[in-house]
């Protein structure tokens, strides 16, 4: 019997990060008042970071994130929504709409747009 591949968030941040010639889960160390911690950045390119998020509520999180990382490393913050049912849902939504606010980059992508993508934006 064949194997099915799990196409979690990580399968498409990988399969995004392989396809843009880029890094995948780079870590990024940081201090505060407090302490030390990081974070991982899901996606990042030579001009971008990119925080990769599935079409669910999990995502709605990916503004903060791809601002944050994008305040460690300099670089220009990112969202790609991975499509896996081909409609626009309310997360999506909302996650665009946020992003479109907050001036940072988003993309909504199908497995095969991320399969035959090859620059960002």
């Amino acid at each position: 019997p064949s194997k099915r591949t799990k196409r979690d968030e990580d399968f498409y941040n990988k399969l995004l990060a392989s396809s843009l010639s880029a890094r995948a889960e780079t870590k990024y160390n940081y201090r505060w008042e407090n302490g030390i911690s990081f974070v991982r950045v899901d996606v990042e390119t030579d001009e971008f970071v990119i925080e990769g998020g599935l079409d669910k509520r999990s995502s709605l999180d990916s503004v903060q994130q791809a601002l944050f990382a994008a305040s460690l490393t300099g670089k220009k913050p990112a969202i790609v929504i991975y499509d896996t049912d081909g409609v626009e849902g309310r997360y999506e939504f909302r996650v665009e709409r946020a992003a479109k606010k907050a001036g940072v980059m988003f993309r909504r992508l199908t497995e095969q747009q991320i399969r035959t993508l090859k620059s960002f934006p």
